[in-house]
């Protein structure tokens, strides 16, 4: 790793998260000098707020650009694996920028900056930039740190949003929460029994609205191993189901 100074130091990666796109790395022998930043707090953030990305575009580095928060909660994909919570931003972001600090008025480190959205048949910047939040950091600092790859909570569906106009097309008679559009076949959620055409509508009696909003709690609130109670509608019917989640797959799979 060089410094800003052009002094080279060994890094050795500790812990990695590759579903969040964050890893911990340890520099051997740094400088008693060496300056850190201050990690803010990502949830108190809000869309208009000044953000400041600092990294090294198309090979210029030091560089620095200015926008605002532009929306809060985004999930991006890589392949068929969510990336959740993103923070999108207007700051101008290209190729060099990933892995670069995303920062506050106050200088606080929010963000990762690890993602730009480019309009089909278009290169460079389009407007819109990503950044893994800080408190996506926060909460697996510690484990981290110990050297732990983290790994996701995965049930194993694909799905979509029930709305009342879904609910009519899909013939359901519900009028909220994610219907199943296919069941990984040796997942958790066929385990479990969950067929194409269920509706979630609650996983530990706690109300399922969307397939963002549902994913999103999972992964917030359980790890692989744990067990959860789904709510499901089939038909007429209401049931109950017991699912043990289990770790993402290495590969692309539904969430």
């Amino acid at each position: 790793m060089t410094l800003l100074d052009h002094t080279r130091l060994v890094a050795t990666m500790l812990g990695r998260d590759p579903q969040d796109d964050i890893a911990f790395l340890r520099l051997e022998d740094a400088p008693p000098s060496l300056q850190t930043l201050t990690l803010g707090d990502s949830d108190e953030l809000r869309p208009g707020e000044l953000a400041i990305a600092i990294g090294n575009p198309i090979g210029l580095d030091r560089s620095i650009s200015v926008g605002v928060i532009s929306g809060l909660g985004r999930t991006l994909r890589d392949g068929d694996r969510p990336m959740r919570h993103i923070i999108q931003t207007d700051a101008t972001l290209n190729p060099g920028n990933s892995g670069g600090a995303l920062l506050n008025a106050a200088g606080e480190v929010i963000g990762i900056t690890n993602a730009i959205e480019r309009a089909a048949g278009r290169t460079g910047f389009g407007g819109i930039g990503y950044a893994v939040p800080s408190s996506s950091v926060k909460r697996f600092a510690d484990r981290l740190l110990a050297g732990e790859h983290i790994r996701h909570a995965w049930l194993g569906i694909s799905g979509q949003d029930v709305t009342p106009s879904a609910a009519r097309e899909l013939g359901v008679t519900v009028s909220r929460g994610v219907a199943i559009g296919s069941v990984v076949g040796v997942g958790p959620a066929a385990r479990a029994g969950l067929r194409k055409g269920d509706v979630i509508t609650a996983v530990d009696r706690a109300p399922v609205e969307t397939m963002d909003a549902f994913g999103a709690y999972l992964d917030r609130t359980y790890r692989p191993g744990d067990r959860v109670t789904l709510t499901i509608s089939r038909g007429s019917e209401t049931i109950e189901t017991m699912a043990t989640l289990e770790p993402w797959p290495e590969g692309d799979m539904a969430p």
